[in-house]
Formats: structure tokens, sequence, C-alpha cells
């Protein structure tokens, strides 16, 4: 041993460290054979590493006997065991486990009950519902938080009748608790809750009252004009900010009274609240107009702002009206809507306005001459570009060049010596879209400007000029120190097209950020040069998907003769590489090309015919359709199905006839698509096949031809719908009740009321949803109804049909 460097010492630690180990390899043989016992004596030993690796095996194998004899240990031993075990079945996530969960909830232990009730909550099963409704009732305040936050999560609204009470419940926890739980459900019966948790000052734990409050529409805004006469003053700021939320009138006429309340914190907090909503055009406008007339000053500036979103006669006259209000905010904010609106009878008024004492007024009014677009206005704007005002000189050059009008082109030059940046910005902007070549020699002087984002601007107004003589001013911005003045650079000497900016181009292609890499390779293409062909070719291949991206609007810009090099490598003999070309030709999406991807579409692999169906789908060439029709009979049936997604993307009624043929196809996912794919060609012709197709033994072909029918409009639909929601498969009655909901034909009504008690949660969750379009106040008793309904996906689906019928958020299909 002595050889060895070894003292007895050092032999005996060494053969102990040999047998530990040879000890743990055997447990973990033991463990390896049985899981279960592994788990179980982790947890007895509190050794948490080997839980998470007991419980990940577990996670894999999620083999019935295995979980069976973990299910009935939740029935014996230490109660912090059975805890663990509960906690892994719920990290399992085997559905199998729910029935012992549930019978976990009634385990005298509050560990285990506390721990069944988190594992339910993430199996996320609609059976555990009752039973943890049951649980509400538990004496320990933690297992029934749990049990409330659960109910959340499965968003049920068998349980808001359960929760509303917690809201007042004594123990500090719960009411946030349970407020939570009942804005993830967003039953329209908790409206009262809500608001009882804002005037109990709960909000602060449960910030999504006010949001789950907006989204109940019309239902939330009674109990929180109530809650309002009984809050204390900040509550009754946070009840007036949930007001803000609705678009019901009444709503909006209850906010628009506080903005003059002799409270200023009150006041301030209805204004916040009336511009945080917005609400156009669901709001109605009635309330503004009136307030524009007989309301204080705060109410008349909230309502001229507020009305620029309404495009409505009566609307107009009112705004110019407001254009003579003593209060000079009232009259800005009336002189911004008009010009929102742009209707022509405004622009006298505006010109006006444009000689205001007021600032904000002229600015306003300057703004709106350039949204109405009548050159009308150009004089008196051009008088405005030496307005004392600097913001009023912007406005003023901004709408001259929306304008566009060639009068301006000189006193816009001019206003590129301003002092102000931003107005010499503005005046670069609008000399770019005069394209006036008198704003050549002032622009290239203002790439030397002291403010980046007056070289900028500059930059993009000479890229709009496209004159040669730019060339030498804007390479020096090639080297400017900000990207966008560098991007917007190369984009202007790409649109020169002279032969001395491709050199410094190239080199930006490598060692560049994306964005000027994709800038230059889309300012060569506009070169036209040959010599800049196989740089962008190459580019194709790049890893860089902006890159790529702008060598494929390059050579999109060269056309044909680039074009040609890469369509040659269709020819390659790697399918991959033929697949990576049709692929980029489908973003190049250039006409010439549509040939040679009808070649391909003869290709031996399918991978490339399929990806050459999607090029010609987005180049959209008519010359390419009967080409993309045969492609109906490919062998490949993804092949075929490619083919009727192209033909109806491209939008040619020559392709309807195929189409109409392809719905008899062998392949059910091809006439699913022929369906689908007629339904975007809206041609009438297609209506009678799809009628037929209707009756297809395949329920994805009878689903798909209702919701073709449904976007031909055709009348035939309601009448075949009306029917559909009789059919044998859920899936195919779930699709009729889409095509009633969204044909909202009135004789829907009733057939729509009976499929709510269709057997399938699929047909009765889309039946709800469709009566919430129909706007059908009978249709309210039955979806309350519904909210008790056995699937938490028809509760859910009620409680948004609910909502959309009292102006809430529109549920989604």
């Amino acid at each position: 041993m002595s050889k060895l460097g070894l003292s007895r010492q050092g032999v005996g630690a060494w053969a102990l460290a040999v047998l530990t180990l040879l000890h743990g390899l055997n447990l973990s043989a033991a463990q390896q054979a049985d899981p279960v016992a592994s788990l179980l004596q982790a947890l007895t030993e509190k050794r948490s590493g080997d839980v998470q690796r007991a419980t990940a095996r577990l996670r894999r194998s999620k083999d019935d006997a295995t979980l069976a004899r973990l299910c009935s240990a939740l029935r014996k031993g230490d109660p912090q065991v059975r805890a663990g075990v509960a906690k892994a079945l719920g990290d399992i996530g085997a559905p199998q486990s729910v029935p012992a969960l549930i019978a976990a909830l009634e385990d005298p232990e509050p560990p285990v009950r506390l721990a069944a009730a988190r594992a339910l909550g993430d199996l996320d099963d609609p059976a555990a519902v009752q039973p943890l409704i049951a649980v509400l009732m538990d004496p320990e305040a933690a297992v029934r938080s749990r049990a409330i936050r659960v109910l959340g999560r499965l968003r049920d609204p068998l349980a808001t009748e359960h929760l509303i009470p917690l809201v007042k419940d004594a123990d500090g926890e719960i009411p946030y608790r349970a407020a939570w739980a009942l804005r993830k459900i967003g039953d329209p019966r908790a409206a009262g809750a809500f608001v009882e948790s804002i005037v109990r000052g709960h909000c602060d734990h449960c910030t999504g009252a006010g949001y789950a409050l907006a989204e109940l529409g019309g239902w939330a805004v009674e109990p929180l004009l109530a809650g309002l006469a009984r809050a204390t003053p900040e509550m009754r700021r946070r009840l007036i900010d949930t007001l803000g939320m609705s678009s019901d009138a009444r709503a909006a006429e209850a906010l628009l009274a506080m903005l003059d309340d002799p409270d200023p914190a009150e006041a301030k907090c209805a204004r916040k609240a009336l511009i945080r909503s917005g609400g156009w055009p669901s709001r109605p406008h009635e309330p503004f107009i009136a307030a524009l007339v007989t309301g204080g000053p705060k109410a008349r500036r909230y309502a001229a702002w507020h009305l620029r979103g309404y495009k409505d006669a009566q609307v107009v006259d009112s705004l110019l009206m407001a254009l003579s209000d003593v209060d000079a905010e009232v009259r800005a904010n009336a002189a911004a809507s008009l010009g929102r609106l742009e209707d022509r009878r405004a622009q006298l008024p505006l010109l006006v306005a444009l000689k205001d004492t007021e600032p904000d007024v002229r600015y306003y009014a300057a703004k709106g001459l350039g949204e109405l677009g009548d050159a009308g206005g150009v004089e008196g704007l051009v008088a405005a570009l030496r307005d004392a005002e600097a913001r009023v000189r912007r406005a003023a050059a901004e709408a001259l060049g929306e304008l566009r009008d060639a009068r301006a082109a000189d006193p816009i030059a001019a206003a590129l010596d301003d002092q102000a940046p931003s107005v010499r910005r503005a005046a670069a902007l609008a000399l770019g879209k005069l394209r006036d070549p008198r704003g050549l020699k002032p622009l290239l002087g203002l790439l030397r400007d002291e403010t980046w984002h007056v070289r900028w601007v500059a930059a993009k107004a000479l890229a709009e000029l496209k004159d040669r003589r730019a060339v030498d001013g804007v390479l020096a911005a090639l080297d400017d120190e900000e990207l966008q003045v560098r991007c917007d650079a190369a984009k202007a000497l790409g649109e020169t097209r002279d032969p001395r900016v491709v050199e410094p181009l190239l080199k930006l292609l490598h060692g560049q950020p994306s964005e000027l890499r994709r800038a230059a390779a889309a300012a060569l293409g506009a070169t036209g040069d040959p010599r800049v062909v196989r740089p962008l070719v190459v580019l194709l291949d790049d890893t860089d998907g902006p890159a790529v991206w702008g060598a494929a609007t390059g050579l999109r810009r060269l056309g044909w003769p680039a074009l040609q090099h890469v369509v040659a490598r269709l020819k390659d003999k790697d399918d991959r590489t033929r697949y990576r070309v049709a692929v980029n030709l489908g973003r190049i999406a250039h006409p010439s090309t549509a040939g040679a991807l009808v070649a391909a579409l003869g290709d031996e692999s399918r991978n490339v015919r399929h990806a050459a169906l999607g090029a010609l789908a987005e180049i959209r060439s008519p010359e390419a359709v009967v080409a993309v029709a045969a492609a109906l009979k490919d062998a490949s049936p993804r092949v075929r199905e490619g083919a009727a997604k192209a033909l109806g993307k491209m939008g040619s009624r020559e392709g309807v006839e195929p189409l109409i043929a392809a719905l008899g196809d062998e392949s059910p996912g091809v006439r699913a698509d022929a369906a689908s794919a007629l339904g975007k060609l809206g041609d009438t012709r297609a209506v009678d096949p799809l009628l037929n197709a209707a009756k297809d033994p395949e329920a994805r072909v009878r689903a798909g031809a209702a919701l073709a029918l449904g976007a031909l409009g055709a009348p035939e639909a309601v009448e075949w719908a009306l029917a559909a929601i009789r059919d044998t498969d859920a899936s195919v009655r779930a699709a009729g009740a889409l095509v009633l909901g969204r044909m909202q034909d009135s004789r829907a009504a009733e057939p729509l009321l009976a499929a709510l008690g269709d057997r399938e949660p699929t047909a009765r969750s889309q039946a709800a949803w469709a009566l919430g379009q129909l706007q059908d106040a009978r249709a309210i008793g039955s979806l309350a109804k519904a909210l008790a309904d056995p699937d938490h996906r028809v509760r859910r689906a009620a409680v948004g049909a609910l909502r959309h019928l009292k102006g809430g958020t529109k549920p989604p299909r």
C-alpha cells in the first residue's frame, strides 16, 4: 500500500466510499424497478431530489397499474406522505387520478386536502368542479383559498353563485381570491360582487375587478352606479375608472357629468376614465353631442375630442358649431376632430381657425386641413409656415406634404432653415412627398444636420426624389452613426440607379446589422445593375432572415434577367435545394417565374411540387391557374390539398369547376380543402355542389361545405344550416350553428335555442355563441340556464354570449 502512497486510514476511507457507491447503485436499481416505492420512500425520508426524479419517471410512463397503486397510497399512511402523493399525482397529470384526488378532498388532514385541491387544479378536469364547491365550506381557510383558486382556473359558471357570497367573507384572503376567481369565470351574475370587491377596498389585491366589469358590458352599469352612492371617496374613484371601460350610454352620461364636478380629484378621475376607454365605434355618440351643447366646459372639451371617432353628419354639424365656442380648448379639440372626419364642409371654418388667437387652435386647424386633403387650403397653410409658434409651423409643413401641391415647394424648402428641428424634419418629409427637384440641394445640406432624426428624414426624402445628383452626398451618409440613417441612405442610393453606388452597397451585404443588410440588398435590386445578381442569389441561402427577404425584394425588382439564375436552381440534383428555391420564389412572387414553377409541378419530389404550388399561390398568375388545377389530380394527397388551397388563394373563377370536381376526390382532406377554397372564390356556381358536399360521409367535408356556404352568403346556406344542426355528427351540427350565427338570420333563433339541448357539448357551445351574434333578447333566459351546463365549454360560451348581448366584449368563435 505504501507503493500507492496510501496510509491505513486512507485505505479505510477509500473502501468506505466504494461500499457507499455500491449501496447507492443497488438502491437506484431497486428504485428503477419500482418507482412508486421509490417515491413513497423519498417522501418518507423527505429527499426532495429523489421525489422529483421518481415523479418524472411516473410522468413518462403513466402506467394504469402503477397509478392505481399510487392512488391507493392516498388513503393510508403518514399525512405528509399522502400530501406528497397528491402533489405528485398533480405533477404527473394523469386523468385516471381525478377520482382518487376528489376523494382526498374529504381527508381528515388539512395538508392532504390542500394538496389534493392543488393537484386537481393542475389536472384541469371539469369533473372536479362540484367537489371543489363543497370544499368552499372547509374549516381551514388555506384549503378554502386553494379551492377558490382552482375554481377560477377551471372557469366554470357553475361555481359563480357559491363564490359570490365569499366576496364578503370575514377571512382577509378569501374575498380577494373569490373576486379573482369570479373574474376568471366572467359570469354576468357576478357584477354586483365585483362592485362589492371594489367598494370594500379589495381591489388592491384583485386589480382585475374593473376589467371583469368592463367585460360584462351593460350588465355592470347599474351595480356600478349604485356602488357610487355608498363608496368612500377613494373607492368612488376606482368605480369611476371602471365606468370608463363601459360602452354603455348610461356610463358615458354619468362620466361626462362628473367632468365638471366641484371635487377636482373626482373630475380628474372621470376624465382619465373616459380617455382611457376610447370605445369607438361601440360607444353611442348621442351623449357626447348633448354634452357639447349643454355640458360644462370640461364636458364640452372632452366631447369635442371624443366625437372624432364618428363619421356622422350630425356629429360634423355639432363640431362646426363648437369652433365658435368661448373655450379655446373646445375649439382646438373641435378642429382636430373635424380633420379626422374628413368632411369638406370643414375647410373654410378651419382656414378661419388658422388665424385664431390661441396656438392650440391654429395647430389643430393646420393638421385638420392636411387631413381634409383639399388643395384649397394651400395658401392658408403656406402663410402658417411663418407662424410664431414652432408647432404650428410644423403642422403646416406636414399638412402641405399631405396635399402634395407643387405651389408649396419653395416655401417648404425655405422652412428647412427653420430654427426648430421638428420644423426642419417636417419640411424635409414634405419635400420628399412632393418629389420636386427643387428640394434636392436643400435636402443634401440637411444630411449634415446636428439632429439625427432630421438627417434620417432627409435620407428618406432623397430616396423619393430618385435623383443621381444626390449620390456623392448620400454616400457620405452610409457612415452615419445612426443605423436608421444608414438604412435610408442605402435605399436613397438604390433609387438613383447610378452605377457608382453598386460597390458601396455590395460591401454592406456582409458584416453589418440585419436591417442594413436587408436595406442594402433591396437597394441593389433597385439599381438594375447586372453585377448585383450573383451576390443576391447567394444571399438567398443566408441564415439571416431579414437579409434573405431583402435579397428576395432586390431580385424581384431586377426582374427576369436576374431571376433566371434563381429559376435555374430548380433543376438542381438535390431535392432539398429545389425545395428551398421554390419557397424563395414564393417570397419573391414575380410573375416571370410562374412558368418555371409550373414546370416544377412535375418534379419527382412531392415536397418540391407542394412548395411550387405555394409559390404560385403567392404570385397569383392567371396563366398558372390551369396548371394548378391540373395538380388536383396529382398522385400525392398532400399535393392535391396544396392545389386546392392555392386555387382558393389565387381567387380566379377559372378554378371553380376543377374545385367542384375535387369535391369528389377520394381523399377527405382534399374534398374539405376544395370546399373551403370554393367558399373563398365567392362564385355562386359552387352553391349546389357544396350543398351536395354537405351530405358527404366524412364529417370534416360536411363541416367545410357548411362554412363555405356561409362564406358565400347564399340564401340556401341558411336552409342547409337549419338542417345541419340536426346532423348525426357533432362537428357538422357545430358548423351549422356557426353559419347561422354568421348569417344572423332571425329564423335561426328557435332552432339554436333548441340546439342548446344538443347531446354533444361542441354543438351546444357553438349554438350559445351563435345566439350571442343574433342579438335576440329571447335568448337571455336560455343562455342563463346554460350557465349550469354540465360541460365547461358550453358554460363559457354562454357567458360570452350574454356579455355580447349586453354590449360587452365580443366572444370568440
